[in-house]
């Protein structure tokens, strides 16, 4: 299920996955909370089932640029759910073991124009 408790972890996931992006300008950034959606309809099993998404927000740090703080601004986060991740929902599994491995940050993507972020459960 999508809990406070799942959204704190995935919280350090997404940041240390960032922090291992081969790109350098990403490694900047980095993840300062997820937010849990303010209405549990957006996030209720047959929903998440049927749309296989939940769009919330993140609060991302952007770090710094030429030793100026650039600040922390919530992005749109679409969580986009995986067939392993779907089923554990289902069954109100832990989410925890569907997020795929922080050495790499190919599950996430990052718009800083748009301050958008998304990312792919297994």
């Amino acid at each position: 299920m999508l809990t406070q408790y799942f959204c704190d972890y995935l919280e350090y996931e997404i940041s240390e996955a960032l922090g291992n992006s081969e790109d350098k300008n990403t490694r900047r950034y980095w993840c300062d909370g997820v937010i849990l959606p303010e209405n549990e309809e957006e996030y209720a099993i047959k929903r998440v089932n049927d749309k296989r998404k939940v769009v919330t927000g993140a609060w991302i740090d952007e770090g710094r640029v030429n030793g100026k703080e650039l600040g922390q601004f919530i992005y749109q986060l679409t969580i986009h759910f995986g067939r392993k991740s779907i089923s554990n929902y289902v069954k109100g599994k832990d989410l925890r073991e569907c997020v795929p491995s922080a050495e790499t940050d190919e599950w996430i993507y990052l718009d800083t124009e748009k301050r958008i972020i998304e990312i792919r459960l297994l």
